[in-house]
């Protein structure tokens, strides 16, 4: 749209082929606080991977950031590590960077049967109380299930 200013009327104009443009990263003075424990991905801006997972040998999972929307970071920190806007000081380091977590370096006791047998009786247990399979993703849960079969 453009505007005479003789009349104060504003004119439509055709609108011009939109392309494809590359998002630049911009420094924000009021940064979330999952900057601190997620790194973007170099080929793609829109892709963040969790540091704390990856310290942790874990496969880590490409979240989306894109338009800079932090709600999946933010998710993950809070249901994954416990981590809030509240607390997540204490996760960091000196240098800012989140803390090595401690891990166990012990063998896994389960055999590949009884871990078979463990998964079926799980399974079981959702499905006869109709949980919604999420539960297997929280914490809380996966504390529980360490601390029974390490």
């Amino acid at each position: 749209m453009t505007s005479d200013d003789d009349t104060g009327t504003i004119r439509s104009t055709p609108s011009t082929p939109s392309t494809s443009r590359r998002r630049i990263g911009i420094t924000r003075s009021n940064k979330s606080h999952t900057s601190f424990f997620f790194r973007t991905d170099e080929s793609n801006f829109e892709i963040a991977y969790c540091k704390i997972c990856e310290r942790a040998n874990q496969n880590p999972y490409p979240y989306s950031r894109k338009g800079g929307n932090t709600s999946n970071l933010i998710a993950h920190l809070r249901d994954k590590h416990g981590i809030i806007k509240e607390n997540y000081t204490e996760y960091l380091d000196v240098n800012n960077e989140p803390k090595v977590v401690q891990t166990s370096n012990r063998p896994s006791t389960c055999s590949p049967e009884r871990q078979e047998l463990l998964s079926q009786m799980l399974m079981k247990f959702i499905i006869h109380f109709v949980l919604p399979l999420y539960v297997l993703q929280n914490e809380s849960f996966r504390e529980f299930v360490y601390t029974c079969e390490p």
